[in-house]
């Protein structure tokens, strides 16, 4: 993996310096923003450090050395067959990791609830190993099922095998049995007609991986790869080939249907059988053990088809199973790391609001692509090196600037394979420690600190379209020595498949003084060792409404209860999480009390409100200007403490 560090000096000469100068000249006609690092940590809720989870993989080589040349200190494993931990299994170094993920069942095994009479049972038993396990291990987190949106649903459809259905009388359309428990299902019928499918010869049971390749590739190429020979496909009864070197057939099988189902993910009839499940392995996992961390969720973007998978999937899940649920899982591949920021949001508020639990967001699949297993055209959006860097650093600084209480991990797919996500890998290895207080002064320009080792390191990210001048400001007595050096990592590009981080350091007086460029999308981190610290503490509370994805093409009115009020010098924002908005600035007022309202930013905003306007109940009234677009996916009232 190529990943180049180079160390430099501060020439006059340098890229560094020849940009400050131009920047200077530029100043006059592009303003600068400020940054503002402020001697303050900063505890978000309840928590005050960068989560090390953050920085995990999945898919990625169980070896200790590798993991710590890549920074990751987090794991995650999908187990196929839970009669044995995975966790067992691992090398005893990586057994300590700050996190290890146990997926238990992947999204090609049908739902045990049909495969099995005795799924109760076997549910029961697994609940209680691991429970057990988990109990000795606290670093052990338990995720049940991965990705049960997309194959139980599609791709084929594994929990539309007609196997799975008494087969006595098959009327197409008419509703089907399940053999199992003997019940019939709202809305699961048969099709109009059997569909091809690949069958394995030893058994004859259907492929459902080979069938996935089959239906949605080979039949589209019309070959298929024999070991390490294209050979002619024909997507048509009878014909035979190997998939993976075994023996298959084409043949057609009888399936049902989901008429609920509305898109390509799963459907009322999937979420029926993951919520019994996931009820059954719940209730006794908790019980045994109820300190320990048990994972649940679809794994995918919860704002596809105007929020489709919240409100048929995710919401109902929760409002089910919500007492057994520590984290709620997603994934994302490619997209916008700003709408990954806002369904976080959603979530967290969505369970405080209604049930008063601080359930934090995993997301145990990331990539810089747009996911191939996902029905549609596979568009590659990160194929250089630079692209992927890019992709995992707005992510992780994303998530930290607009959502650090709501994190509980994330993990990198199959890292390995892109010199970009190592390189971002090593470009974010100071993120480590206890979070500082950071301002910025635009919304485009994310700033993020911590302090670990007794260094402060701050990183900046330009969200915006264009260039953006930054100062990065120090408040008056900052603990670091105006002769100290700061250290200062930027990417370069190489070519398409290498980034070199290139590496300069200047006195802490010299940076105070600059202006530094950053490109579109463009990054930089600065590092310096501190003096003695004595810094107070910034706490931020939040007091989240009821009402979700509202429209604000017209009034909204909230009720926003603030049960802790901060202290007499405690500031109070309305935070606002806005998705697709358009128009002037709404009228908002709180209390009767209007409030001034900046142009609101995608995807938060916060509006200051005055201390004496808030009370232990809170009306909240958004008047929208004529023409006005979008939605108010949440809203809340955030209080902000400075303590000693």
């Amino acid at each position: 993996m190529k990943c180049t560090v180079r160390l430099q000096a501060f020439p006059w000469g340098s890229i560094f310096f020849q940009l400050i100068l131009w920047c200077a000249m530029k100043s006059f006609a592009d303003p600068v923003v400020q940054v503002t690092v402020n001697p303050l940590w900063a505890v978000h809720e309840q928590t005050s450090e960068i989560p090390p989870e953050l920085f995990g993989a999945h898919a990625f080589p169980a070896d200790p050395d590798k993991m710590a040349d890549w920074g990751f200190e987090a794991l995650r494993v999908i187990n196929h067959t839970p009669e044995a931990s995975a966790f067992n299994q691992l090398a005893a170094p990586l057994r300590e990791s700050k996190m290890i993920m146990e997926c238990l069942f992947d999204r090609y095994q049908p739902a045990l609830i049909l495969r099995d009479r005795e799924w109760r049972t076997k549910l029961t038993a697994f609940a209680r190993a691991y429970a057990e396990l988990a109990k000795r291990h606290p670093n052990l987190f338990i995720e049940f099922w991965n990705e049960p949106y997309l194959n139980w649903a599609c791709k084929p459809g594994v929990n539309y095998d007609g196997a799975f259905f008494d087969q006595t009388v098959i009327q197409p359309g008419q509703p089907a049995r399940v053999l199992t428990t003997g019940e019939i299902f709202p809305n699961v019928v048969w099709r109009q007609k059997p569909r091809l499918v690949v069958c394995r010869e030893k058994d004859d049971g259907v492929d459902y991986v080979a069938t996935r390749y089959a239906a949605f590739d080979y039949a589209r190429w019309g070959r298929y790869r024999d070991g390490e020979t294209w050979k002619p496909f024909r997507w048509e009864e009878g014909f035979r080939f190997r998939f993976r070197g075994i023996p298959c057939y084409v043949a057609r099988r009888w399936w049902v249907c989901d008429t609920g189902q509305k898109e390509y993910y799963s459907g009322p009839f999937n979420l029926e059988l993951y919520a019994r499940m996931f009820q059954v392995f719940g209730a006794e996992f908790k019980q045994r053990a109820p300190e320990a961390r048990l994972l649940a969720g679809w794994d995918c973007n919860l704002w596809n088809n105007n929020w489709l998978p919240f409100t048929s999937l995710y919401r109902p899940l929760i409002d089910r199973c919500q007492q057994w649920m520590d984290g709620i899982t997603e994934h994302h591949y490619g997209g916008d790391s700003r709408m990954v920021a806002l369904e976080y949001e959603l979530l967290y508020n969505y369970t405080l609001s209604h049930y008063g639990k601080r359930i934090k967001i995993y997301n145990t699949e990331v990539g810089g692509s747009l996911d191939p297993e996902r029905p549609g055209v596979y568009r590659p959006n990160a194929n250089k090196a630079i692209d992927n860097f890019t992709y995992v650093v707005r992510d992780v600084l994303c998530l930290l600037h607009f959502v650090p209480h709501q994190i509980g991990a994330r993990m990198q797919h199959a890292p390995q394979h892109d010199a970009g996500v190592y390189a971002a890998m090593r470009f974010l290895r100071h993120l480590r420690g206890r979070l500082v207080h950071i301002q910025s002064g635009n919304p485009d320009l994310w700033g993020v600190g911590a302090v670990t080792g007794g260094k402060l390191t701050v990183y900046l990210f330009n969200d915006a379209s264009h260039p953006a001048g930054v100062s990065l400001q120090f408040v008056r007595d900052f603990p670091v020595s105006a002769n100290h050096p700061v250290t200062l990592v930027r990417p370069e590009v190489v070519s398409d498949k290498e980034i070199s981080l290139v590496t300069e350091q200047q006195p802490f007086s010299v940076v105070q003084k600059q202006v530094f460029q950053l490109p579109p999308r463009g990054t930089i981190s600065m590092t310096v060792e501190l003096g003695k610290a004595s810094f107070a503490t910034a706490s931020f509370k939040y007091h989240p409404a009821r009402g979700h994805l509202l429209p604000m093409t017209e009034p909204v009115e909230l009720e926003i209860p603030v049960r802790h009020r901060a202290g007499n010098d405690g500031q109070y924002f309305l935070r606002l999480a806005l998705v697709g908005f358009s128009g002037e600035a709404p009228r908002i007022s709180v209390n009767g009390r209007v409030l001034s309202v900046s142009p609101l930013h995608f995807p938060i905003s916060h509006i200051p409100v005055p201390a004496e306007v808030v009370a232990e109940h809170n009306r909240v009234k958004i008047v929208p200007a004529p023409g006005t677009r979008g939605r108010l996916v949440c809203a809340a009232i955030c209080s902000l403490e400075v303590r000693p």
